[in-house]
């Protein structure tokens, strides 16, 4: 383990010629300068306040990837003060969003990842000065959201739900892979583009043994396209978070701790308004799939075939470091599982699925173990973007009364486990209830008749 006795967020600094900000950040002796390069079409208007301060989120946000090298380190900065609020607002995040880190490390960091704050300094918060976005009257002025492009099911659907409201919708990815790029060519929409560098000591540390792990991806992605939305003159920034991101991955010692912590109701609360406040705007940051369950996102996904030949939610195709899969589907992770039992039960026929996914797991009895971490038989679900345990139990009863699914090999020797841990009552119960909308959500009143059918 390497170790350290300070971590400092030292500056960022924004290059107008080639629209690129590092981030700049010191481990005690090693400097790390993260990299970001905007889209050449956003103007970015480094005299805007709103923007700073973005940036300046933006850099207290992404180091997380570096503190995680020795996550006791003293966190210090070069040139801030940060008030109670921002700190409180770091650390929960640093907490949260590491906690998968910390459980699969097997570290105590509950004493650890305090964000330092000056009392006396709260007037430091910023104020509504005349560098301030406008607010935007929703009664007066046409939406024109910013949405968040994956390549997966997810946000597809939002893309597509938004293209029957508004023309004057844009994606936005963050160094998108093919399958993304492919999305976004198929969706004949606009985007915007950018590429993230991380420093290559971290993986030559990673190389030698320093501490890795799961960080909070999606509040670096949602803080860069929030840079993006100011620029660019965005009322909204859409993600495609459904409900069951906010479901725990293991509960350990009365803590939850999920995989999906950035991609919660939790946190989309709480960074929408931390982000409005610091930098004085009234961009919406919402996810427009928030009351939705997998299986109706499917549902509504099979309603065009469009996309079947290019998205792809396995998460071997999108690597960073290691080599990126060939193959859109690998079939052999438990991501490809839940997304391939969710369309099993979604209406399409088994022969467009053998299209979209080039194989049946259900049929492979090598890949129970890891349906029994979907249907919650095993002490954690997967450490993957997947859904409710009891959605993927219900999905399984579902297929085991349909003539054509009874037989597959992983049906036949889940059911007889499931009965054990839920009641035919509670399974089917359930599965009644995944067409019904969550109640909790952020999603603004102009956008929830979307989907109204």
């Amino acid at each position: 383990m390497i170790t350290a006795r300070a971590f400092v967020f030292k500056d960022f600094k924004f290059d107008p010629v080639s629209n690129s900000l590092k981030l700049n950040y010191a481990l005690d002796d090693y400097e790390f300068t993260e990299t970001f390069i905007f889209d050449a079409k956003l103007n970015i208007d480094t005299s805007s306040q709103s923007i700073i301060s973005a940036f300046k989120v933006l850099h207290l946000i992404a180091g997380v990837s570096y503190l995680k090298i020795y996550p006791f380190a003293k966190i210090q900065y070069s040139d801030y003060e940060l008030t109670n609020t921002q700190a409180d607002f770091y650390h929960k995040l640093y907490q949260n969003g590491l906690a998968e880190f910390a459980y699969r490390n097997n570290l105590d960091l509950t004493e650890s990842l305090v964000f330092p704050s000056c009392s006396a300094n709260q007037h430091s918060e910023p104020d509504s000065g005349a560098t301030r976005i406008k607010a935007i009257n929703k009664e007066a002025t046409s939406i024109k959201p910013l949405v968040l492009i994956g390549g997966g099911k997810d946000s597809l659907v939002s893309v597509e739900a938004i293209k029957a409201n508004t023309d004057k919708a844009c994606l936005f990815a963050l160094n998108p892979a093919k399958p993304i790029l492919d999305c976004i060519e198929k969706s004949s929409l606009s985007s915007l583009i950018v590429k993230r560098q991380l420093d290559p000591l971290l993986f030559e540390l990673n190389e030698k043994g320093a501490l890795n792990g799961h960080v909070p991806i999606t509040a670096i992605v949602s803080s860069v396209a929030y840079i993006c939305a100011i620029s660019g003159g965005f009322t909204d920034v859409i993600t495609s978070n459904e409900s069951s991101a906010n479901e725990a991955t293991v509960v350990n010692n009365g803590q939850e701790i999920n995989h999906q912590y950035s991609k919660s109701l939790e946190f989309e609360s709480d960074f929408s308004n931390f982000i409005q406040q610091q930098t004085q705007t009234q961009i919406n940051y919402f996810s427009l799939l928030r009351q939705f369950t997998e299986m109706q996102i499917v549902r509504e996904f099979v309603k065009t075939d469009e996309y079947d030949s290019v998205f792809t939610s396995c998460n071997r195709a999108f690597r960073i470091f290691r080599e990126k899969s060939k193959q859109r589907w690998c079939l052999e992770c438990p991501k490809c599982h839940f997304v391939h039992l969710m369309f099993a039960v979604s209406g399409a026929r088994f022969e467009r699925l053998e299209a979209i996914f080039s194989g049946n797991p259900l049929t492979q009895e090598d890949n129970l173990e890891s349906y029994r971490q979907l249907v919650g038989l095993t002490e954690t679900k997967p450490w993957e973007c997947v859904g409710e345990v009891l959605e993927s139990a219900t999905a399984i009863y579902a297929l085991s009364l349909k003539p054509e699914s009874a037989n597959f090999i992983l049906v036949v020797k889940l059911m007889p486990e499931i009965l054990k841990r839920f009641s035919i009552s509670e399974l089917e119960s359930a599965y009644n209830q995944m067409s019904d909308l969550r109640s909790q959500h952020n999603i603004p009143q102009q956008y929830l008749g979307y989907f109204n059918d």
